[in-house]
């Protein structure tokens, strides 16, 4: 884990209650997952490797809801990373990418 110890407002999701494009407030849910369902982390164990464990735990009480607005049709994600959860994941995969180009030679 990047830090060690997360501070206690450290929400990691942050809810979206309007439309990021029109900011409407009429909203409907396309789909929705689990973050403790095998796939979706079975995906995060994939894309983001054994760093990711540490926030599985945390992200359990949340939903991954893709929402679409009823004005402008906009499809997007409900609930979003929070600055501080943002960085981590940013960190997280910047740091696989590195590991992976310098597997192939690219650096």
């Amino acid at each position: 884990m990047w830090v060690k110890e997360l501070p206690t407002n450290f929400k990691m999701l942050t809810k979206r209650i309007s439309c990021p494009c029109c900011k409407g407030v009429k909203l409907k849910k396309k789909y929705s997952l689990e973050y403790k369902d095998q796939k979706m982390l079975s995906f995060l164990n994939n894309y983001y490797g054994k760093n990711i464990k540490d926030y599985l735990n945390k992200l359990k009480n949340y939903q991954y809801n893709i929402k679409e607005c009823f004005d402008c049709s906009t499809i997007f994600q409900e609930f979003v990373p929070d600055n501080a959860f943002g960085y981590e994941l940013y960190k997280i995969s910047y740091q696989k990418k590195i590991v992976l180009k310098k597997k192939l030679n690219m650096i």
